[in-house]
């Protein structure tokens, strides 16, 4: 890729970036995704309850996301946790969904491991493939069980195309059991299609902002709890900027005084709101003095906005990094997707004896444990 090359417009930092290309393959695969996994929906059971939804990064955000819609729209119990947390609060003899893009990380096949021994029906939502079953989750899952993302597996901390296309499957998933869209209107190109366009005529309407050494706090609640989550893995992991989460109401009661004591920094302020936070958004507008984007649901039916709004959390976030690019002083591409991650890293013993092996300056921070 060429450097120190001026960007013009949006349109041209979607098309030529990593970042941006990871998000468009989305409309490339939602096709593909309900073809190859079409008998798997057929043959899903939810015999055991409660639902365990289990994921980390934003494979957590859409654990929240699958979490909220089966309770909004079921009278089945569910759960969501991280790996770590369900292999602490598990319960034998439940419906266990776990999202992995790679299926092979020891932690997530620890978790799986665990729900095997419980007698658990598991299911995965992954990238994993077959060729490499000695590897990863398909050593204790069988393939019907898992339902296929028809994402290339990412290295990089920034993926796009993985939770959205993880979402949709969720989304067809409760679909087919409780019929909450018409089949008409339940068409996978035509939503992936309708979703991304969405998203992308709201971002363009926004100014360009400069998003560097400055605070971003995502709110929400409820339904949209699952976007509001995964802007802000999004703002601390591609932006490379600070950011917090809250509940509308929780952020209400005395968190928006630090933005009134702290004036020297700049705070921006991402609202995924529905239609009863109207009154709660406005009390804080007439508090905060500071920018503020809003994001208001597109949808009357819950669930499509829901997954509308986790094509804005994403492509909001390719927008920060976009601006983050326009204030660089060195000019160059600012593309977060080419961070990749060390491979050895991903072991979490293997992170920890690095840790505890490496040669520390005096200016690193004191670790307590």
């Amino acid at each position: 890729m060429k450097k120190n090359i001026q960007i013009d417009s949006f349109e041209w930092y979607i098309n030529n970036t990593l970042l941006g290309k990871n998000f468009l393959s989305v409309l490339k695969i939602s096709e593909s995704i309900s073809e190859i996994n079409s008998k798997k929906y057929a043959a899903l059971k939810f015999d055991k309850c409660p639902l365990y939804f289990v994921g980390s990064g934003s494979s957590f955000s859409v654990a929240i996301f699958a979490r909220d819609l089966f309770t909004f729209y079921t009278d089945m119990p569910c759960f969501v946790y991280t790996v770590y947390d369900f292999m602490n609060f598990a319960k034998p003899g439940a419906t266990v969904f776990i999202i992995t893009q790679s299926g092979s990380t020891p932690d997530v096949l620890s978790a799986i491991q665990l729900a095997k021994k419980m007698k658990c029906e598991i299911y995965a939502i992954s990238s994993a493939t077959v060729k490499n079953s000695k590897k990863n989750l398909y050593k204790f899952i069988g393939q019907d069980n898992v339902f296929d993302i028809c994402c290339q597996t990412e290295d990089a901390f920034v993926n796009s195309a993985s939770p959205l296309a993880s979402c949709f499957i969720f989304l067809e998933i409760l679909n087919r059991h409780s019929r909450i869209i018409e089949n008409k209107i339940f068409n996978s190109k035509k939503i992936i299609n309708d979703l991304f366009n969405n998203s992308f005529n709201k971002i363009l309407l926004l100014d360009i902002i400069n998003p560097i050494n400055n605070q971003f706090v995502c709110l929400g609640s409820g339904l949209t709890s699952a976007a509001v989550n995964e802007l802000n893995l999004k703002i601390s992991e591609a932006i490379l900027e600070d950011s917090e989460k809250s509940e509308l109401k929780n952020f209400t009661h005395g968190r928006f005084l630090k933005t009134v004591v702290h004036h020297e920094r700049k705070y921006f302020y991402i609202f995924f709101g529905q239609g009863k936070d109207v009154k709660l958004i406005n009390f804080l507008k007439s508090k905060i003095k500071h920018p503020n984007i809003a994001i208001i649901r597109n949808s009357k039916i819950q669930a499509l906005n829901s997954l509308q709004l986790f094509f804005d959390a994403i492509m909001l976030a390719v927008f920060l990094s976009y601006c983050k690019n326009k204030f660089s002083k060195d000019r160059k591409i600012f593309d977060p997707a080419i961070f990749k991650i060390p491979t050895a890293t991903r072991d979490i013993n293997v992170g920890f004896n690095l840790l505890k092996n490496k040669q520390r300056r005096l200016n690193n921070p004191r670790i307590l444990i």
